[in-house]
């Protein structure tokens, strides 16, 4: 009996620790690198949330103080999203991969300008009463 206590909160343990769902079909998933200045109090980085509802799979696009800007139409294959950024950002394609067990989205291509090879790496966000870290 006792083993037996012991293989559940085995189990149980690493049920806890288990990757998160790297994309669920239905609900809002957000990667972020915000940060704020403690100097100045601007905001850096870029924050992308994934809408998925009904259908339509989109993303929110947010840069630092620049207004957010919508992104649609994503492919998602697995654990890859595919999708064109908005003027007046690159217009060009770009390629989002999952990281770390779903942990994180690495971004790369022209995200900021279309002649940029940018990388980004944003960690998942799942603590939304947080404040954004100092930079």
């Amino acid at each position: 009996m006792r083993a037996l206590g012991l293989g559940l909160a085995l189990l149980a343990a690493t049920q806890a620790h288990a990757a998160p769902e790297p994309l669920p079909r239905h609900g809002v998933v957000m990667f972020s690198n915000l940060c704020v200045s403690p100097q100045s109090g601007d905001v850096y980085g870029l924050r992308l949330t994934l809408r998925r509802i009904g259908d339509v799979d989109d993303l929110i696009f947010e840069l630092e103080n620049e207004p957010p800007q919508r992104i649609w139409p994503v492919q998602i294959k697995g654990d890859t999203l595919s999708f064109t950024m908005p003027k007046p950002y690159s217009g060009a394609g770009v390629v989002a991969h999952l990281a770390r067990r779903g942990e994180a989205l690495q971004l790369d291509g022209p995200v900021l300008n279309a002649d940029s090879k940018d990388h980004f790496e944003l960690r998942r966000l799942t603590n939304f009463g947080r404040g954004l870290p100092n930079c």
